[in-house]
């Protein structure tokens, strides 16, 4: 939705400039060149501000393989280690994961809402995997509170169900888990989600319900941690 809006802008924007450059230019040639110089800016100011760079092939597309291509294309250093980091975060590599942090100069890493997102998920899931239940809880209260997941349209309660896990809260997991799933568009929380689902499912004796899921994301294969994950909740 906010990339809809977003390019809807931009042609609004880029309409309204080019019929004000048509009552200031007259010459068509040099009309021509400042307007798609404009554009272009436009477009550029636009990527900037929508920041998702090549994460998009991992959290929509749950493309790991043209994710690390896309990364490596990356010029700015820091914003490599972060994309990085964030990849082996999802493969479940959490050595790597916080090996690529202290990689990151967070002082040259570019500021906006995308980056703090990538940030804020690495730093919860890392102490999720700890599973240091107090802790988590007060950072996703402090990242809530700063609406890190709504500037960047993922739903605010996603990891509220990973804290539900901690707190060995299994119902009140599943019933997250259930209402929240169909409003997640990153396919690859969708996913995590339907492990944790699976895995509350399990905690609460409810074999046939928990396999089923499982079941499901071994087969579609995706080469994330939950696929793993998956595979060894069917031999509980």
């Amino acid at each position: 939705m906010r990339k809809s809006i977003t390019l809807l802008v931009q042609v609004l924007v880029g309409l309204a400039t080019y019929f004000l450059l048509r009552l200031l230019i007259k010459d068509d040639f040099t009309l021509l060149v400042v307007f798609v110089v404009l554009i272009f800016l436009l477009i550029l100011l636009g990527t900037l501000f929508l920041g998702s760079g090549p994460t998009d092939a991992l959290d929509v597309f749950v493309d790991y393989e043209k994710f690390k291509k896309e990364v490596e294309i990356v010029t700015n250093l820091d914003q490599k280690n972060l994309y990085t980091a964030y990849g082996y975060m999802h493969q479940g590599k959490y050595d790597k994961t916080e090996e690529w942090l202290t990689r990151i100069d967070k002082k040259k890493l570019p500021v906006n809402n995308h980056n703090s997102y990538l940030q804020a998920v690495i730093d919860l899931k890392l102490i999720f995997n700890r599973g240091d239940a107090d802790s988590f809880a007060r950072r996703l209260n402090t990242f809530d509170e700063e609406g890190v997941f709504d500037k960047i349209g993922l739903h605010p309660k996603t990891f509220m169900v990973h804290q539900h896990i901690l707190y060995k809260e299994y119902e009140e997991a599943e019933e997250l888990a259930k209402s929240i799933i169909p409003e997640i568009r990153k396919r690859i929380y969708v996913i995590e989600l339907e492990y944790l689902l699976a895995l509350s499912y399990l905690e609460q004796k409810k074999k046939e319900d928990c396999y089923a899921i499982c079941e499901y994301i071994v087969k579609e294969d995706y080469s994330v941690i939950y696929t793993k994950l998956c595979k060894e909740l069917l031999t509980r």
